[in-house]
């Protein structure tokens, strides 16, 4: 394979680990687990790798226990993507998304054989809600899905604005709503409304493990609602043991570090805070303000997300996410995943030199 190639690269969808290049692509938590998490776990090993783990039942009210939600109302999946195609499979006819946004729900939608309407985000990204309701509508469609905050936009949908939409879309099957990246909103009140599904039915709650507990190799996700039939439907859908021991594991002793993970938070935002301000000093690159762990940014100087892409992986050693030409976005958008500070300000400093290069080059030269 070839590594120096942003597409043969990406098309691995992880497995960095072979590789010697810094990965600013994949959104997690760089703050956790503590390393203590860590050796417990590695000293049971042994046991755990030579023993079945327990049903998605059983690991869904362990899972109950540190979130504080009766274990009946969720279900916990291999990572967010197998229950996406659950609730693909099981919910959606024809689901209305805002778009961008995460790839997989259209994707895993339509090579299921569902029809998706997309709702186009224009401007800043922020999502119309009014708007967005005429066009769930006019669409005919039974579900809509948004993520809250939204990737790769990092932008937000008020707990307000979400209670109009729950009380404008009662009538659907369902509304999805993805809140991998909730923890690291700073907006008050908290536009959660995961405390809100025994009042809404049709309401449902992703979340991906992956983003905010900082454990992508582990395949931790989940899904809460109240709704006993949606519950039913996605545990048949799911099997029986998709989560191995070691994912049951970390979820067992996940209320013991509660508080570094509330703290390994306030870390994220303010690592993921800075970057943005270092970002907005870098002449032709624009960071889009975000409530997420990552950054959307538009190059100018005729920089496409491609080229862009391709440059820091070959000359910088650092891996980041090419949104060129994808989901209606221009050819001219990347996303940067924050990580540690130290991490950030090597992408800083690597964007900075592409753009000192294009600034200095002679009027009419391409630089190819």
């Amino acid at each position: 394979m070839d590594t120096n190639s942003l597409e043969s690269v990406t098309s691995l969808y992880g497995g960095y680990w072979n590789f010697d290049f810094q990965d600013s692509c994949y959104m997690t938590n760089s703050y956790f687990p503590p390393d203590e998490f860590i050796d417990l776990l590695v000293s049971n090993l042994r046991t755990l790798i030579q023993a079945y783990p327990s049903t998605n039942k059983q690991i869904s009210s362990v899972l109950g226990e540190v979130i504080g939600i009766d274990g009946s109302k969720i279900v916990v999946g291999n990572g967010a993507s197998e229950l996406i195609a659950a609730v693909s499979t099981t919910l959606f006819t024809n689901v209305a998304m805002p778009v961008p946004t995460f790839e997989e729900y259209p994707n895993r939608a339509k090579l299921l054989g569902k029809q998706v309407s997309p709702y186009t985000l224009t401007g800043d990204f922020h999502l119309d809600t009014q708007k967005f309701v005429s066009h769930v509508q006019a669409s005919g469609a039974n579900s809509v899905m948004i993520v809250n905050p939204n990737n790769p936009t990092g932008t937000i949908t008020t707990r307000d604005e979400m209670v109009d939409l729950l009380n404008k879309l009662s009538h659907l099957d369902l509304v999805l709503i993805d809140e991998s990246f909730i923890e690291f909103s700073r907006v008050q009140p908290n536009p959660s409304v995961g405390d809100l599904i025994d009042e809404y039915p049709n309401l449902m709650i992703m979340k991906s493990m992956s983003k905010n507990y900082g454990v992508p190799g582990l395949r931790l996700g989940y899904i809460v609602s109240g709704n006993p039939s949606h519950v039913q439907k996605l545990r048949q859908a799911v099997s029986i043991w998709s989560i191995n021991s070691i994912g049951q594991a970390f979820l067992e002793n996940l209320s013991k570090f509660q508080p570094q993970f509330l703290q390994s938070c306030e870390h994220v935002i303010a690592s993921t805070q800075k970057l943005f301000q270092d970002l907005e000093s870098i002449p032709d690159v624009t960071p889009y303000p975000t409530q997420g762990n990552y950054i959307l940014c538009e190059l100018g100087a005729g920089v496409t997300g491609h080229q862009a892409g391709t440059i820091l992986l070959q000359q910088h050693g650092i891996l980041i996410s090419d949104r060129g030409n994808r989901s209606g976005m221009g050819p001219n958008f990347i996303r940067i995943a924050s990580r540690t500070e130290e991490e950030n300000e090597r992408v800083v400093a690597a964007l900075r030199t592409i753009f000192t290069a294009k600034e200095a080059q002679p009027a009419g030269r391409s630089g190819r």
